[in-house]
């Protein structure tokens, strides 16, 4: 791919419309769930864990 499309495709390879399409598919299969303060806590002591991973 040469730099006159680079804003056609993401880093997957996929066009706008493609993202899109797996972003509605995926949201079929995993809910998104509310986002709360311990939640975020579990989620900020993962990436410390794993952060030399």
């Amino acid at each position: 791919m040469d730099g006159r499309n680079w804003n056609q495709r993401n880093g997957l390879g996929h066009t706008p419309a493609q993202a899109e399409a797996e972003i509605n598919r995926l949201k079929t299969i995993f809910p998104l769930l509310l986002d709360t303060e311990a939640i975020y806590q579990e989620w900020e002591k993962l990436v410390v864990a794993y952060k030399n991973c």
